[in-house]
């Protein structure tokens, strides 16, 4: 994935028939993401890969799922320097610090969490060069893998190793109050697929205290949501 071009300005949005829809008389859902219809372009194999692991993602399956990516990038003759993060956060601090050099690879192991951590490190690190990303889904939902269609460890992996380059846009977010528990001054985060706020928002919060609960905590976490009926307000 790369970050390099400019966006072409808003388009109208448009729509497509719905196959999976049940409805007799048929259903159109809108179409969000034309980059992933788009052919993923051809670049220059890169050399040497950093590979940063959340180990506790997907029900702590991420170092495990990170130790056969870095298998088999070493056996298709890449350079792979592998970091695990140890707490919320670190992926974000070990982005931000990495060395990158022309033609390096960024690879995440983990889930949409993780990979917007890391580039948010980047983006905080301000190199002011095109760097490239590489996502290999290791998480609960893995919503950005999908669309992408990467299901598998071999499907990233032969991706970064053929060379094959989707472009995305970033959205820039600045929380002006901070995050729940450090609640002091502004956070900056970027997002490479989505963005919410209020119910989502607050679900997600408890599922994170339920992780053991596996990918049902997200289920539980929306329900209680719901029952603590807290309100939001925008202007």
């Amino acid at each position: 994935m790369s970050t390099d071009e400019a966006p072409a300005g808003p388009s109208p949005l448009e729509f497509e028939a719905d196959s999976s829809t049940k409805m007799k008389k048929g259903a159109h859902k809108p179409i969000f993401a034309h980059l992933f219809k788009a052919k993923p372009k051809k670049v220059k194999a890169t050399k040497r890969v950093h590979l940063l692991v959340n180990p506790y993602a997907g029900n702590k399956s991420g170092r495990k799922i990170g130790e056969q990516a870095k298998a088999l990038l070493e056996a298709a003759g890449k350079t792979v320097k592998a970091y695990h993060s140890a707490y919320s956060g670190h992926l974000m601090e070990m982005a931000q610090e990495l060395e990158i050099k022309a033609n390096d690879l960024v690879a995440v192991v983990g889930g949409d969490g993780s990979l917007s951590e890391v580039i948010t490190g980047r983006m905080r690190a301000e190199s002011g060069k095109t760097e490239l990303f590489a996502l290999i889904p290791a998480g609960t939902g893995n919503s950005m893998a999908h669309d992408l269609g990467l299901s598998s460890v071999e499907q990233a992996v032969e991706s970064i190793v053929s060379g094959a380059r989707q472009s995305i846009d970033l959205a820039r977010v600045e929380l002006v109050n901070g995050l729940p528990g450090a609640e002091n001054g502004t956070t900056v985060r970027f997002s490479h697929n989505l963005v919410t706020w209020g119910l989502g928002v607050d679900s997600t919060i408890k599922a994170e205290k339920m992780r053991w609960m596996g990918p049902a905590r997200y289920d539980v976490g929306i329900l209680m949501a719901i029952m603590a009926n807290n309100r939001r307000h925008a202007t």
